[in-house]
Order: structure tokens, then C-alpha cells, then sequence
């Protein structure tokens, strides 16, 4: 009986030392359960885990705490395995009892053991949910290193643009002093260029008052070329003048040495004995010697003509043929002119015969010939009581345009009207101011004049033509005589 009051008093005592433990365990899971439900319930979890790892970067603080929750895990396994050498004792124990308590310590164990299995489990699941914080911890840590790295980084290319920036900043002093330095070279030649400017400024009044005595001096050149030409105008028009007198006194004297002719022939066809009468040998040479002076003298015209001719229409030759090509007369500018354009003719004769004699002569008047160098104008005499026609042939270089200008004489109208200008302008001011004015002015109006109505710029097409129809009528006139 005292054994099995031992007994059931160690089993009491055995399980109210469980109940015991149990009771602690239960309020060790309420405390963990109502402080895992805060610290689920809490809505500052992650701002925890932000000044956590704040602390991290910060101190050692977060590798104490993972030491920390390492131990308490390490705390939990000893308990754990504590509680089962109890366990194993208690049963050893109550082997040695009835029946009832063994049944009793098996339920007992078992819902120990269920009891410990769901607490297991808990704790598990808790070292699960640590692991998971302390993984997203490391990951946070990760990334605030990465970051950090980043930053580092940054500081690094930033000291770099820093130091780029001093050495631009360097390079910027030193072109500041070579701009200074060059700002002052730049104003030494500033002022050489002032000095410079000055002398070319001289130099430049110089080079004007002597352009301007140069225009001086070219106005007196031209005013005596003018003056010249106009002599040889004068000289051209009188030799004119007198080759067209010499001309008339050709025909008049051309006329009686026909009327004697005839006459004598006319007083040898009369069939008188009494009044017949035979020349003398002397007789016979005065006639051949007249007849001799008679064409010596219309070569020398027709010569004079064509010269006139080329002067008039600026042609380089001009040439007198008969319809079947025969030169009568030609006249040139030069020996080279007379050979080139001589030989030219020999070329072209037969064309230009052909074309002249294919037309009907008296519509013919005038047209241009064109040759390898230049251009031959035509013009055909038709005389009368003449067995052949006259070609007369002008030619020209295409480079030559040179034709004497028409002069102009001031009629008396205007020299009237000048000279009543210029005692109007005198009498205005009276007392005879400024007279040297008057007179400047009335120079002025006489030179103006001049030079607007002494030349008279002709069409050089017309201009030819209407010299080379002077000429045939020239030479149709002598002819005809």
C-alpha cells in the first residue's frame, strides 16, 4: 500500500509537474502568440526594418541582434531536447507501476509529444518567418550597398569633372593671359595701322592731284587730236573738192577733145577733092598722144575714186572689173592688202561672175559676196551706149568697223543763240560781278555744243552703201561722157 501511494503520489507529482509546465509553456505561447500578433498587427513593421538597417549602415548593432536570435533558437532546441530526458525519466520511473498509470503515463506522453510537435511546428514556422526577415534584411542590405556602390561611383566621376573643371579652369587663366598679351600686340599694331592709314590717306591725295593733272593733260591731248582731225577733215574735203573739179575739168575737156575728134572725122568723110587733105606724120603722133593723155587720165580718176571710196566706207580694197572679169583699176590700203585680196580675186572671180551675170543687170543694184576673211560688196554700172558692164567691188575685214564720223558745223541760229545767253547772264548781275563765272559758264555751253553736234554717228551698213553708190554714179558719169 505504501508503494502504491508512493507511486501515485510520484504520478501526481510527476503530473502536476507537467500540468506545471504545461501551464508555462501555454503562457510562453500565449506571450509569443499575442507578440506575434502585435508585431503582425503592427502597421510600422517595414519603417522597423528601415531604421534597422539605417542602424546597419550605421553600427554593429544588426550583426548583435542576428547573434541574438540565433541564440534564442539555439535556447529553444535545449528546452526541447531537455524536456525529453524528463520525459524519459518519468517513463523510466513508471515502468515499474500498475497498469493504469502506464496507460496513463502513454496519454500523458502522448499529448505531451502532440503537444510538443505542435509547438515544434510553431517554432519552426516562426525560424521560417525569421529567416524570411533576415533574408529580406540581406537583400535590403544588398541594395543599400549597391546603391552606396552607386554613389561611390558618383563621387568618383564627380571628382573627376572636378578635377576636369580645375585643369579648364587653368587652361582658361592661361588663355586670359595670352588674350591680354595679344590685346596689347594687337594695340601696338592698332596704332601702326593709324600710322599707316595716314600715310596711304597722303599718299592717296598725291595719287589724286596727280590723276587729276593726268586729266588735265588728257584733255589737251584729246583737244588737239580733235583739233588734228579735224584739219585732215578739212584736208580730206578739200582734196575732194579738187580731185571732183579736176573731175569736171576731165569732162569738159574730155567733150572738146571728142568734138574735135569727130569734127576731124566728119571733115575727112566729105567727099570734096578740093578741100581734101592728108595729115602729116606729126599730125597722125598728136592724135595717138591725146588719145594716150585721154586714158592715162581716167585711170588716174578712177584711182582717186577708189580711194575715195575706201576712205569713206573704211574698206581694206576696192576694185573696178568689166563683166567678163578684166581689172580695170584697184586701190588698197597696203602692198600685203593688194597681194592678199589680188590673189583672193583670182579665187573668186568665176563665182562671183556667175552670180552677177545670172541676175538681170539692171535690177542688180548691190549685194554682199562672203569670202573666208571677210565680206565683198557689190555694185553693178550699167552705162550707156557701152558694149560691157562695170562691177564695182568693195571688200571689207569683219574685224573693221571704223568709219569717219560725219562733222557738224554750228549754224548761225546757234551762235546767236549762245552769244544772246551770255549778255543776258551779264547784264543780270550788272556792274560786271562775277564775270569769270559768266564766262566759265558760257565755255561750258560752247564745249557742250561741241561735243554734241560736231560728230554725227552714222549706221556703218548705210554709210557704205550710200558711198558706193556715189562712186558708180562717179564712174558711170565718166563713162558716159
Amino acid at each position: 500500500m505504501a508503494n502504491n501511494e508512493n507511486n501515485t503520489s510520484k504520478e501526481e507529482d510527476i503530473i502536476g509537474k507537467a500540468y506545471q509546465d504545461q501551464d508555462e509553456n501555454s503562457l510562453d505561447l500565449k506571450q509569443e502568440e499575442k507578440f506575434d500578433k502585435e508585431e503582425n498587427n503592427s502597421p510600422s513593421i517595414e519603417s522597423v526594418f528601415d531604421d534597422i538597417f539605417v542602424d546597419i549602415t550605421t553600427s554593429d548593432k544588426a550583426e548583435e541582434e542576428l547573434i541574438d536570435i540565433e541564440e534564442t533558437s539555439n535556447t529553444n532546441i535545449v528546452f526541447e531536447s531537455g524536456l525529453n530526458e524528463i520525459i524519459e525519466d518519468a517513463s523510466l520511473d513508471v515502468i515499474e507501476e500498475d497498469n493504469n498509470v502506464d496507460r496513463h503515463k502513454v496519454k500523458l506522453t502522448r499529448e505531451l509529444e502532440l503537444f510538443h510537435e505542435g509547438r515544434i511546428k510553431e517554432l519552426e514556422e516562426q525560424i521560417k518567418e525569421y529567416n524570411t526577415k533576415y533574408q529580406k534584411l540581406e537583400d535590403k542590405i544588398q541594395e543599400y550597398q549597391e546603391k552606396n556602390q552607386g554613389l561611390i561611383e558618383k563621387r568618383t566621376e564627380l571628382e573627376e569633372v572636378v578635377k576636369s573643371f580645375e585643369e579648364k579652369t587653368n587652361l582658361l587663366e592661361e588663355s586670359k593671359k595670352e588674350f591680354n598679351e595679344r590685346s596689347e600686340q594687337l594695340q601696338g599694331s592698332k596704332e601702326e595701322f593709324s600710322d599707316r592709314s595716314m600715310k596711304l590717306q597722303e599718299a592717296r591725295e598725291q595719287f589724286m592731284n596727280l590723276s587729276r593733272q593726268m586729266e588735265e593733260k588728257k584733255i589737251d591731248l584729246e583737244k588737239r587730236e580733235n583739233n588734228i582731225e579735224k584739219r585732215q577733215r578739212t584736208v580730206n574735203k578739200e582734196k575732194f573738192d579738187f580731185e571732183k573739179n579736176k573731175i569736171e575739168f576731165e569732162k569738159i575737156k574730155l567733150d572738146y577733145e571728142m568734138g574735135k575728134a569727130d569734127l576731124e572725122i566728119n571733115l575727112q568723110k566729105l567727099d570734096t577733092k578740093n578741100y581734101e587733105k592728108e595729115p602729116k606724120d606729126d599730125e597722125y603722133k598728136e592724135i595717138i598722144v591725146e588719145k594716150e593723155k585721154e586714158v592715162r587720165g581716167k585711170e588716174e580718176i578712177l584711182n582717186d575714186l577708189l580711194q575715195q571710196l575706201m576712205i569713206e566706207g573704211g574698206f581694206n580694197s576696192c576694185y573696178l572689173i568689166d563683166g567678163k572679169g578684166m581689172l580695170i583699176s584697184e586701190y588698197s590700203k597696203t602692198k600685203f592688202d593688194t597681194v592678199a585680196i589680188g590673189a583672193m580675186f583670182s579665187l573668186m572671180s568665176t563665182n562671183l561672175l556667175r552670180t552677177v551675170n545670172s541676175l538681170d543687170l539692171l535690177e542688180l543694184k548691190h549685194f554682199k559676196f562672203t569670202s573666208a576673211n571677210g565680206e565683198f560688196m557689190v555694185r553693178n554700172i550699167s552705162i550707156m551706149n557701152y558694149e560691157r558692164n562695170f562691177i564695182l567691188l568693195a571688200y571689207y575685214d569683219e574685224s573693221n568697223s571704223f568709219i569717219p564720223k560725219l562733222e557738224q558745223n554750228f549754224d548761225r541760229k546757234t551762235m546767236k543763240r549762245l552769244v544772246k545767253s551770255a549778255k543776258k547772264d551779264f547784264y543780270s548781275f550788272g556792274n560786271g560781278k562775277k564775270i569769270s563765272w559768266i564766262l566759265d559758264n558760257l565755255v561750258e555751253k560752247v564745249n557742250f555744243l561741241k561735243q554734241k553736234s560736231q560728230m554725227m554717228e552714222r549706221d556703218i551698213e548705210a554709210i557704205r552703201l550710200d558711198a558706193l553708190s556715189t562712186t558708180s554714179n562717179k564712174i558711170k558719169g565718166l563713162f558716159e561722157i
